[in-house]
């Protein structure tokens, strides 16, 4: 919805996937902390094992993110610089970690999209197959959803249909448009 108006979206999760592709620095910085056996057989590195390991040991997810947060810092950066130069004024950062990660310092706005934690639960079970106890590690390892809501400007509430939704979002990119005039610079 959001790519339809012309309004590039940075998505920190395909960057931080891109930042341990192997052979790059980051991921043989994982990789000679966590040993090979995260290591599948095409030198990449086996997300499932990692997750084990980070999730619920908050020493061990300390370092992954020392790690890979300042290479998916440094690739936002990049791109927000290029995105700048071709004349866009509205960038989106799609960063599920943003408060966490302190990378709210990058952004003009910021919004939360809010959901209860019975329907993540539900969400994460449906498309990522994940068990109870690792839906509930991966919670506990974010900011609590209801200080995300206070720090942000704002919030859109993903409890309803998708209608409703998606009309949030559109009242939303509609309000940001308006302030930032345009999409590009002419």
């Amino acid at each position: 919805m959001i790519r339809k108006k012309d309004i590039p979206v940075i998505c920190a999760d395909l960057l931080a996937r891109k930042a341990l592709d192997p052979h790059t620095e980051a991921s043989q910085k994982v990789r000679a902390l966590f040993g090979k056996e995260i290591i599948l057989r095409d030198g990449s590195i086996n997300r499932k094992k990692l997750a084990n390991l980070v999730f619920g040991n908050k020493n061990n997810l300390e370092n992954l993110n020392s790690i890979v947060h300042p290479e998916v810092l440094q690739m936002i950066k990049d791109k927000i610089n290029v995105l700048v130069k071709e004349g866009y004024r509205l960038i989106i950062l799609d960063i599920p970690l943003l408060f966490e990660a302190k990378l709210d310092k990058l952004c003009d706005k910021t919004v939360v999209v809010y959901s209860p934690h019975k329907q993540i639960e539900e969400r994460l079970k449906k498309r990522n197959g994940y068990s109870d106890q690792e839906i509930q590690k991966r919670i506990a390892s974010q900011m609590d959803i209801e200080k995300k809501k206070t720090r942000a400007d704002f919030v859109i509430d993903n409890s309803g249909t998708l209608e409703e939704t998606r009309k949030q979002v559109k009242d939303l990119i509609g309000l940001l448009v308006a302030r930032y005039s345009r999409t590009r610079r002419s």
